[in-house]
């Protein structure tokens, strides 16, 4: 088993980009800043360098070290024990590595690794159906294998979406600026990282959440959003880039073309307290920001504001910000109708 191990081990590692060094007769290094400081046996088990040195860095990678070592060597070992699955029309490079109610988990030893399948029998018993193909995941395969096989009820577990919601929860609360305990932080940021590795496609999901939520905004009376043009700003800068900021809500079809506008989002212990710039805010809104440039949002929705707003000047117009930098200032003619540019 160890040259199949080691080398499909060193393969997840470095995707973790964690390195490993030259294998030994009985173990695989991992290496850190060009010093070996951990050997990792046959058997799944790690153990210390000894020309390792600690360091905090380096300490932070003994768990999910240890972590991948066991996973790759249950499925390494389990590919090694099962027999060959036979099904009509199958790959005979298939191999069965657990059977419940006429579902199928296996296996195929594969260019990039071992990929793994969950698949049902027919009523004749004779071909395989119904597949579900998962690559190298095999933490993900075994868990819908044993849903699907009835081991364990779908109910108790939450769906991809489900879990994307909890995810942007967590991630508003880590990064609200009210108070909360270390040991509550911890357990925030940990359940964060666990839906990271639970849901692949997380940052597809996001978007598609944000955008739901983009559809959902009811537009508000055309009264209540202002003309760019007629409007007073406060010249600030925003990520040192310049920008106008304004308390009220901008008719988007009077920003000036290839410009930007964002909406602040304020705090929930104080909605005037802008704490993240995004492409729109229904609740908590705190200000919009006109800017001849464009910023880098976090999935392109939002960012947050580290270090508050920098204000330059008040009391401006956007033509006269437009007359101290080389901008398109041309109004429109004519008041345009309200227009929600989500």
């Amino acid at each position: 088993m160890e040259p199949k191990y080691f080398s499909e081990l060193a393969r997840r590692l470095n995707e973790q980009q964690i390195r490993t060094g030259p294998r030994h007769d009985n173990s695989l290094p991992v290496v850190f800043a060009g010093q070996e400081i951990l050997l990792i046996t046959q058997t799944g088990t790690m153990m210390r360098a000894e020309s390792g040195e600690e360091c905090e860095s380096a300490k932070k990678l003994f768990p999910k070290v240890q972590q991948t070592a066991s996973l790759v060597h249950e499925y390494i070992t389990a590919m090694e024990q099962a027999a060959p699955l036979k099904a009509e029309g199958l790959d005979t490079s298939y191999r069965q590595l657990a059977e419940f109610n006429d579902t199928v988990l296996a296996g195929q030893t594969a260019e990039g690794g071992i990929h793994f399948a969950v698949l049902d029998w027919n009523a004749e018993h004779t071909a395989l159906c119904h597949g579900e193909y998962y690559m190298d995941n095999y933490e993900q395969a075994k868990k819908n294998f044993a849903i699907r096989a009835g081991l364990i009820k779908s109910e108790i577990r939450f769906s991809s979406q489900q879990l994307t919601e909890m995810y942007r929860c967590v991630e508003d609360t880590l990064a609200a600026p009210d108070a909360i305990s270390s040991q509550r932080r911890k357990l925030l940021a940990r359940a964060s990282e666990q839906i990271q590795e639970e849901v692949p496609d997380l940052n597809e999901m996001i978007q598609k959440s944000c955008q739901t939520d983009l559809s959902a905004v009811q537009p508000e009376p055309a009264s209540s959003y202002r003309n760019a043009w007629m409007e007073k700003f406060e010249q600030i800068e925003l990520f040192g880039k310049p920008a106008l900021l304004t308390y009220s809500r901008i008719n988007r079809a009077t920003v000036p073309e290839g410009w930007s506008c964002y909406e602040l989002r304020g705090a929930d212990c104080d909605p005037s307290e802008p704490i993240s710039v995004e492409r729109c805010v229904r609740v908590n809104f705190a200000g919009t920001v006109l800017m001849p440039d464009e910023i880098e949002l976090e999935q392109d929705t939002y960012r947050m504001l580290d270090d508050g707003l920098n204000c330059i000047e008040g009391g401006m117009t956007l033509a006269e910000f437009c007359e101290g930098h080389p901008l398109n200032q041309n109004p429109p003619q004519e008041e345009p109708l309200l227009h929600m540019n989500l």
